[in-house]
């Protein structure tokens, strides 16, 4: 549908740019995974009106390290980048966050720190689009040995995001999970979200292992658990027109590919994994030291108003139709999150099975034709200048 892109040719801005809009990739992420996101943006915003900023310094394996220190990156970065500009002479007015997986809880984290610091108080607020994000944590509520078996070795093998994202840590005193602070009505991190004119979901409702719908639309309901029982209503302009069908695989086929990928792929690759996630943890934790101790250039770490735990509402448990039940501090979240304000946008990839990267188009592939609809509608609908 479009030509590959360079990043460097769709980023950055003018002197003249008042807007600026940066973007924010997920677990292992990169730039580049995020330039189709700035192509369609730059199609239609010309550097002169928009300056698009692609974090750099939180990439690879330093996603490993948290989203605290993952969002101290990026605000510095955006720190840095505002003193820039100013020192040419130009002056951003405006500032939008756009974030992709676990890059828009780094995101959600840096708005928070932009807040406190009083910078959000000198820019108007755009917008904060959020591409499959799990905002509830990736901790699956999914039956089955593999899901279980997926929770306990996800939160011990990506280091602190992996803490972090499947709600094991204690944020510093809270006693409580960074997620949910991150979603406590009275953080700086909720204040700052707020700030935002418009706050966007972007949510896969099928062929998302990564991030499970009930997590990226902030919601303890997902009607999509089985689509061939519901009706899909497209928005006009956006309708289906499928290139494969996959329900027409055999149902013993499948059967035979479970038992190959579960017989002798999944011990050869879950081997490899655990050693490189091994080593990996090992160097996050001493970034994580270096970063802590202020030898990473970060010595100011203060988070001002961090509320600590209240010891929740009691309140009993919710369930999403065959599914296990959410956690009371999930159910917290949700209730939490959703008075911020949001514009849930449910996307059904169809034409490629990796549903969590051709939201955003990570790469150019042919089956990843669906997430440029996704992405002409969040530039024609949901990005507002």
């Amino acid at each position: 549908m479009f030509k590959p892109v360079v990043l460097e040719d769709v980023t950055g801005g003018s002197g003249k740019a008042t807007n600026l809009c940066v973007l924010v990739y997920g677990l292992w992420g990169n730039p580049t995974h995020m330039r189709n996101v700035a192509k369609v943006l730059r199609d239609k915003y010309s550097e002169e009106r928009l300056y698009i900023l692609p974090a750099e310094k939180n990439c690879g394996n330093f996603t490993y390290d948290g989203i605290e220190i993952g969002g101290e990156r990026v605000c510095a970065e955006i720190e840095a980048k505002l003193r820039s500009i100013k020192e040419q002479g130009g002056k951003i007015t405006k500032l939008s966050m756009a974030g992709y997986s676990l890059g828009g809880l780094v995101s959600r984290y840096a708005v928070g720190l932009l807040d406190a610091k009083g910078i959000l108080g000198d820019l108007e607020c755009m917008n904060v689009p959020t591409f499959a994000i799990s905002h509830l944590g990736v901790r699956t509520p999914l039956k089955g040995w593999l899901n279980n078996v997926r929770n306990v070795l996800g939160a011990r093998t990506l280091s602190m995001s992996g803490r972090q994202l499947f709600t094991i840590d204690k944020f510093r005193d809270t006693n409580r999970p960074l997620l949910a602070v991150l979603a406590d009505p009275d953080s700086m991190f909720m204040s700052g979200l707020k700030k935002f004119k418009r706050r966007t979901l972007y949510t896969n409702i099928a062929n998302d292992r990564s991030v499970l719908h009930y997590t990226s639309a902030i919601t303890k309901y997902d009607p999509y658990t089985d689509l061939e029982k519901i009706n899909l209503n497209y928005l006009e302009g956006y309708e289906d027109a499928p290139l494969k069908n996959y329900k027409a695989l055999k149902k013993w086929f499948k059967n035979i590919l479970f038992m190959a990928t579960v017989g002798i792929i999944m011990p050869i690759g879950l081997a490899v994994f655990l050693v490189y996630s091994a080593a990996q943890t090992t160097w996050s934790a001493i970034r994580i030291n270096a970063h802590e101790s202020g030898e990473a250039g970060f010595e100011d770490r203060a988070v001002p108003h961090v509320p600590a735990n209240s010891g929740g509402s009691r309140r009993s448990q919710a369930s999403l139709r065959g599914l296990q039940q959410l956690t009371e501090p999930a159910l917290d979240m949700i209730e939490n999150l959703s008075g911020a304000g949001w514009r849930t946008c449910p996307v059904h990839i169809q034409k490629h099975r990796h549903s969590h990267a051709a939201i955003v188009v990570r790469m150019d592939k042919k089956g990843f034709v669906d997430g440029w609809v996704v992405l002409r509608h969040f530039d024609g609908s949901e990005f507002v200048m």
